[in-house]
């Protein structure tokens, strides 16, 4: 029995979107395989190359700062870029822990579908497309592709990474994306992650 909301597709048409700074950029005629041992962008990204800032060791920088009353002239900016070092450290080991997590209830409860650190990321019409480049992916640059091989369609609602998660609450969020249960609420966005060829047939222009 095939696995809920998998599917196995023969030349289907999806759409991809990069930032025009990412390393991995897509052209229009290319064939590109993703799955099996692969990684992706992402997976270079976050966990295989990633230089994370330890947030411990600047949290230390601060408490002597706080020590010295001198150290208050510190410029504001200095300040700042030492607390965004410690937020994005926090954040960024917020996901690698929610990934880890998300592989590992993949690979034990759902192997037969993508994974997250193989396939490629896909959204299912040009009107979600649409949607997601005017929420956070401004000028990303958006192509039309067509898919050989298979489709895990779920919601990014459960991609949640919070410093304060139990490993016990990654997991159930782990099940419910692999699982593709609907979230609660308004605004409900599906994506697909997808494993096999994909041909890149057109890109599409900033208006839609």
């Amino acid at each position: 029995m095939r696995p809920r909301h998998m599917t196995r597709t023969h030349g289907k048409r999806y759409f991809h979107m990069v930032r025009k700074n990412a390393p991995f950029q897509l052209e229009v005629g290319q064939t590109l395989f993703f799955g099996f041992d692969n990684p992706n962008s992402f997976y270079h990204t976050l966990l295989a190359r990633y230089s994370l800032v330890d947030p411990t060791e600047e949290l230390e920088k601060l408490e002597e700062v706080a020590k010295d009353p001198k150290a208050w002239r510190l410029a504001r900016e200095d300040f700042l870029t030492q607390v965004k070092k410690i937020t994005n450290g926090v954040i960024l080991q917020s996901m690698m822990v929610r990934e880890l997590v998300f592989e590992r209830v993949r690979a034990e409860k759902f192997p037969s579908k993508p994974s997250r650190y193989y396939g490629i990321w896909l959204l299912p019409t040009i009107q979600s497309a649409a949607k997601w480049r005017n929420d956070g992916f401004t000028g990303a640059r958006l192509f039309e592709v067509i898919l050989y091989g298979k489709a895990h369609i779920s919601y990014p609602q459960h991609l949640k990474s919070d410093a304060r998660y139990s490993i016990a609450r990654l997991q159930r969020l782990a099940f419910q994306y692999w699982e593709s249960l609907p979230p609660e609420g308004r605004g409900v966005r599906r994506e697909i992650l997808a494993e096999g060829s994909i041909e890149v047939v057109r890109e599409i222009g900033e208006k839609i």
